[in-house]
């Protein structure tokens, strides 16, 4: 049972407008406030849940991240390797071009 603003108000009222309720009202006032208390109980536990997963989630995302940034920067180093390498091969200097590669001495690996 959601409680409305309007009914807030209406409860409110009733308690400051008379200093003597009676018995059948405050049980029903009683019971609407406690069917609100426990849904409002429920909905917190949702969030908590909720929140806990999202940031289990977070933190299994922030290291797939960073897992992927160390691969880029690896392509992005072979890649520049490569590209040295192609450049001394199209100056006509293979050992260079091997070197660029990793192989320190010049040679082609068999």
């Amino acid at each position: 049972m959601s409680m409305t603003p309007e009914r807030i108000e209406e409860i409110k009222a009733l308690f400051e407008a008379s200093e003597l309720i009676d018995w059948h009202t405050l049980r029903k006032v009683t019971k609407e406030l406690l069917a609100a208390l426990e849904e409002a109980e429920q909905q917190l536990r949702r969030t908590q849940i909720t929140s806990s997963v999202h940031e289990g989630n977070s933190d299994s995302y922030f290291a797939e991240c960073e897992r992927l940034r160390g691969k880029l920067a690896e392509a992005q180093q072979t890649i520049a390797r490569q590209r040295e390498a192609l450049g001394w091969y199209e100056l006509g200097k293979p050992e260079l071009a091997w070197a660029a590669l990793g192989n320190k001495e010049g040679k082609k690996q068999p």
